[in-house]
C-alpha cells in the first residue's frame, strides 16, 4: 500500500495563482494524498476559487479571521492524517513528480526524517528564472545550516512521527519569519535530513511576498533561530524559548544584534538591497537603496551601494 501524504496549503489573497498551485497537486503522479487548504480570510476571490473544486482529496479548513502563515500551518498540521506531511504555497507550483520522488526518498532509508528538493525561482508571470540549489547530503546540510537555511522550505516533506516528536512552528516567529528555519534546525538535531537534487518546486517572486517586508525583527529572525540552536547544543536540547534560565541570555543577544540597526536606520535597507540584488529583484533592490539614503543621507557607503547595484543591474540586463 502507498502511504498517505498530507499536503498543506495556506492561502491568502492568491486569486491570481492558486489554480496553478492546486492543479499542480491534483495532477501529481503520486495519487494517495489529502490536500488541506485554508483560506486565511482573503480579501479577494481566493476562497471562492478553492470552493469551486470538487476533488474529494481536497479538504478545507478556512479561517474566519486572518491568523497569518505560521498559525494557519500549525492548524493544518493538527488536521493532517498522512504518514508524511508537506507543503504547497498558494502562489507557487510543484513538478508533477515531486511527491512521488520524495516518498521514494523516504523509502530508501528509515533514518531520514525530512527531505526537501531543489527548485526554481520564477517571475510573477511564471517565467522560470534561477535554479535554487542547496546542500543535499545529511552531513553537508548539517554543516551548512549555520550559514543559512539549507531547504527550500515549502518543498519540505517530513514524517508524521517527527512532527509529533519535535513539534510544529513556534509562536515566537509568528509574522517575523524564519519559523521554517527554526523548525528544520530542530529536526536536523535529532534526525537525518536530505535534499533531492532535482528542481521539483517553483517559487514565485512577486511584490506581495511576505519575504519582502523590511522590518528589523523579520530581517534578524534567521540569526535568532540559529542562536537558539546553539543554545540547544550547549544545554541538552533546551533554548531560550523553552526555559526561563536561558531566556535572559536570548534577550540579551537580541539587544546586541539590534543595536547597530537602531543606531543607523539605513543599515537594514543596505543589507536588503544586497539580498534583492542576489535574487535579481532589481526594482526592490533600487527601492531599498533609496530608502537607505533617505534614512541616512550623510552615509557615503549608501551612495556607493546604490551605484554598485545600478552598475550590476545594467550589465546583467
Amino acid at each position: 500500500m502507498t502511504k498517505l501524504v498530507s499536503i498543506l496549503m495556506p492561502a491568502y489573497n492568491a486569486e491570481k495563482f492558486i489554480r496553478q498551485a492546486i492543479d499542480s497537486i491534483l495532477n501529481q503522479s503520486y495519487t494517495n494524498f489529502e490536500l488541506l487548504i485554508a483560506d486565511d480570510a482573503s480579501k479577494d476571490a481566493t476562497k471562492e476559487i478553492i470552493e469551486s473544486y470538487t476533488d474529494k482529496r481536497i479538504k478545507t479548513a478556512h479561517n474566519s479571521e486572518n491568523l497569518g502563515y505560521l498559525k494557519t500551518c500549525n492548524a493544518l498540521i493538527a488536521l493532517a492524517l498522512g504518514n508524511y506531511i508537506t507543503f504547497q504555497d498558494a502562489d507557487d507550483w510543484s513538478d508533477l513528480d515531486r511527491i512521488q520522488k520524495q516518498v521514494s526518498f523516504f523509502n530508501e532509508s528509515s533514518k531520514i526524517g525530512l527531505v526537501g528538493t531543489f527548485g526554481y525561482t520564477v517571475s510573477e508571470q511564471g517565467i522560470i528564472d534561477k535554479l535554487i540549489t542547496k546542500e543535499h547530503t545529511n552531513l553537508s546540510i548539517r554543516k551548512a545550516l549555520g550559514k543559512y537555511n539549507q531547504f527550500l522550505s515549502a518543498s519540505c516533506m517530513v514524517r508524521k512521527e517527527v512532527v509529533t516528536d519535535v513539534g510544529v512552528y513556534r509562536l515566537f516567529f509568528d509574522r517575523i519569519g524564519s519559523e521554517d528555519y527554526d523548525w528544520v534546525l530542530r529536526i536536523s538535531e535529532k534526525y537525518e535530513v536530505g535534499n533531492i537534487t532535482d528542481p521539483l518546486y517553483f517559487y514565485r517572486q512577486h511584490n506581495s511576498s511576505v519575504s519582502k517586508v523590511i522590518k528589523l525583527k523579520n530581517h534578524l529572525s534567521g540569526k535568532l533561530a540559529y542562536f537558539l540552536s546553539l543554545q540547544r547544543i550547549e544545554n541538552a536540547g533546551l533554548d531560550g524559548l523553552e526555559t526561563t534560565a536561558l531566556k535572559n541570555e536570548f534577550e540579551f543577544y537580541i539587544q546586541q544584534i539590534e543595536a547597530p540597526y537602531l543606531k543607523d536606520a539605513s543599515l537594514i535597507f543596505i543589507e536588503k538591497a544586497g539580498e534583492f540584488l542576489f535574487f535579481e529583484m532589481y526594482k526592490d533592490c533600487l527601492k531599498a537603496c533609496f530608502f537607505a539614503i533617505k534614512n541616512n543621507p550623510l552615509s557615503v557607503n549608501n551612495y556607493r551601494t546604490l551605484f554598485y547595484c545600478v552598475r550590476k543591474i545594467i550589465f546583467k540586463s
